[in-house]
């Protein structure tokens, strides 16, 4: 999948504790929600498109999404 829209960085603590406190995972790997060099990131507006490796050279076809 390719995803392209602006990228919106999430800095609000409490936001991002919830983000840490839902994903199970991210405490093996960041340690704690507010590690510096943890930095969670939406894309709520923009297109995506799928592609494999048989159809890598074909003209994709978008998806808009808006999420906002």
């Amino acid at each position: 999948m390719r995803i392209e829209g602006e990228v919106e960085f999430i800095t609000d603590m409490k936001e991002k504790e919830e983000i840490f406190s839902t994903v199970s995972w991210l405490k093996s790997i960041v340690g704690a929600a507010d590690n510096v060099v943890w930095m969670p990131f939406r894309i709520a507006k923009g297109r995506a498109s799928f592609w494999t490796m048989q159809t890598n050279l074909e003209k994709p076809v978008f998806i808009d999404f808006d999420l906002t």
